[in-house]
């Protein structure tokens, strides 16, 4: 009998994982538990939506979710509490280790160069 959400297997958890927001499994989940915080890092269906997001919500998410399971990532700097939020990202994420994203998309980025 299953009596918490730690006693639910890994591929559950992750099927639950795909209604909800990035920043809903970071900050709802994360440090719950290791068998938890395992389920995120090997979560590998991220789709991050970076566009009119809080900056408090953009760094959770910068601090817990792996490059290596990104699979859609959507950059802007319209609307954003994060100042040049799509460089910041970059800076803090190797865009080369996100090699499971499938789907890139950019909205309203700033006019500077990106130095990756």
């Amino acid at each position: 009998m299953i009596t918490c959400i730690t006693d639910l297997p890994v591929e559950l958890l992750h099927e639950i994982f795909d209604y909800l927001s990035a920043f809903d499994i970071c900050h709802t989940f994360h440090d719950l538990s290791d068998y938890l915080n395992n389920a995120i890092k090997t979560y590998s269906n991220f789709k991050l939506d970076f566009q009119s997001i809080q900056k408090s919500h953009f760094d959770r998410i910068c601090q817990y979710v792996q490059p290596l399971c990104i699979k859609a990532l959507r950059l802007s700097d319209h609307r954003s509490e994060t100042v040049g939020q799509s460089e910041l990202f970059l800076s803090r994420i190797n865009a080369k280790q996100m090699k499971n994203l499938q789907a890139f998309s950019l909205a309203q980025i700033e006019d500077t160069p990106f130095t990756t």
